[in-house]
């Protein structure tokens, strides 16, 4: 799934920022094309614009793959307008962009064109390995690109080729996409106003009024042109709206999309995010999950994308590791182990996702239960990092808080105190030391127990400290209590908001804790 919507952002990149596309073409910009490919065109037209008609552009190899394609390309300014150096624009109809990958996954169209133009990516101040969970990025300064061109396309549509139903993509993109999808993309007020009002939809052109924002700097340059693209796939719905600046695109707002969960989507983004999201099995009612890209700064290319799936009603698969946390911490294993799935629900699922394929994810809360209404629930978050760039390792933190510690009856804890369990191995098989995790919270049972004894019987808690005042679970400040005990070591991050179960908190039975 990201690898598809960095896709789009890349194939409407490539539109704004080639020569041949977008502003009158050198000679050197011309043979460099033609050494890299081929050119065709069936005919020229000098009234009343200059205009080539029957475009193709395609590989110099043994299959020729038509790469671009289109019925004409209209220059808006006479021929001696254009050589005395008057500002034009390049109109192109009914195209069409062939959108296949080569084995590397580059577009074909970039590879073919990306010694004519090219855009940089924007630098985090901040390096992957010292983020931690929970913890917001600095924006450094842009690296700033030589040209700065403009362009005004009426229609462009393009379809990615799909034979046989096998998306020649990124296996990752390819299986989420689905096996049909159609891309629409304007460049140019006018353009989007127009499309905007095909689809009776006026309100998606208030941000082309609008002052920008983040408003553009020097850095970024002034804008040029905006830009509309809208796919729509089997797997998948998103829209793309943002001005093209000489550094690349600045995004009106963070690229949303709406996609259906799949097994790939399942196995290449959430698998990813979070371990325990790789038993997901279904939406609960159906319903499609939102996500939400942010990348740094609102600029593309960047290093760094922040991620975003809002809360997920979700049916999960009671697989090893779950199997293994529902032994430890549930009264109701024995019937929510044998079910062959459970109910689950999530708070907002949040991930910084880096160039170099480190995952940082913020906390996640959820609730698993055979009936999230009608029966006991198990409450746990988790939060660490993924390296895709070496198989998936992982570096989590799964964390037992104090309402799921009520059922093994470790009581009155504070409302914010969390026990850890680390959690590493790959994101496919991740490994647990189960038997650290039980004597833990065997400690904690005692201690707990002992704490809340009257006093004679405090004299027998193990865990008092040597100065003879015991360890206090301190429900005021934290960080104090974890300082003074070696089992209250976990400083959780703060979860991410909402939390849906909130809504119905209150009404439930104090024995049933969400």
């Amino acid at each position: 799934m990201f690898g598809f919507l960095l896709c789009l952002v890349i194939f409407v990149g490539v539109l704004a920022k080639y020569d041949v596309l977008s502003y009158s073409p050198t000679v050197s910009a011309v043979l460099k094309l033609v050494r890299k490919g081929y050119v065709h065109f069936s005919g020229l037209e000098l009234r009343p614009q200059p205009a080539v008609k029957g475009v193709r552009i395609g590989q110099c190899d043994d299959s020729r793959e038509t790469i671009f394609q289109c019925a004409r390309i209209v220059l808006t300014s006479s021929l001696w307008e254009v050589f005395t150096g008057k500002q034009f624009h390049v109109v192109v109809e009914q195209a069409e962009v062939n959108c296949l990958m080569n084995d590397s996954g580059l577009l074909h169209i970039v590879r073919l064109l990306q010694d004519i133009g090219y855009m940089e990516e924007t630098l985090a101040a901040k390096r992957p390995e010292f983020v931690t969970a929970g913890e917001r990025l600095e924006v450094s300064q842009y690296e700033i690109v030589r040209p700065t061109f403009a362009a005004d396309f009426r229609v462009l549509t393009a379809r990615i080729l799909m034979p046989d139903g096998i998306a020649i993509l990124p296996s990752d993109a390819g299986a989420v996409l689905g096996t049909e999808a159609v891309i629409y993309a304007a460049v140019g007020a006018a353009n989007i106003k127009r499309h905007a009002a095909d689809v009776k939809v006026e309100s998606d052109t208030d941000w082309l009024d609008a002052p920008p924002t983040p408003a553009p700097d020097a850095n970024v340059g002034p804008l040029s042109f905006p830009l509309l693209a809208e796919v729509k796939a089997t797997g998948l719905q998103a829209t793309l709206r943002c001005w093209r600046t000489k550094t690349g695109l600045l995004l009106q707002e963070p690229l949303q999309a709406r996609l259906r969960l799949t097994p790939a989507l399942t196995t290449c983004c959430l698998a990813k995010i979070t371990p325990m999201l790789q038993y997901v099995a279904d939406v609960k009612d159906g319903k499609d999950v939102v996500c939400k890209l942010t990348p740094l700064h609102m600029h593309w290319p960047c290093e760094t994308i922040a991620l975003r799936f809002e809360p997920m009603r979700l049916y999960m698969h009671c697989t090893k590791l779950l199997k293994s946390l529902l032994h430890v911490v549930s009264r109701d294993q024995v019937g929510m182990i044998k079910a062959g799935a459970l109910e689950a629900w999530t708070s907002g699922v949040e991930a910084q996702w880096w160039r170099e394929g480190f995952i940082e994810s913020h906390r996640m809360d959820i609730v698993i239960g055979l009936d999230l209404k009608n029966t006991r629930r198990v409450h746990f978050a988790v939060w660490g990092r993924v390296d895709t760039a070496h198989d998936n390792a992982t570096e989590m933190t799964l964390a037992l808080p104090a309402d799921t510690l009520k059922v093994y009856g470790i009581k009155n804890l504070p409302d914010n105190y969390m026990l850890d369990i680390k959690v590493s191995g790959t994101t496919t098989k991740p490994k647990v030391d189960w038997p650290r995790v039980v004597a833990q919270l065997g400690k904690l049972y005692v201690q707990a127990t002992l704490d809340n004894a009257p006093p004679i019987f405090q004299m027998l808690n193990p865990f008092r400290r040597s100065s003879g005042s015991q360890i206090k679970i301190n429900p005021g400040n934290p960080a104090d209590s974890q300082a003074d005990s070696p089992l209250l070591d976990c400083r959780p991050p703060p979860p991410t908001l909402p939390l849906p179960w909130d809504a119905f908190h209150e009404t439930e039975p104090a024995d049933k804790p969400l």
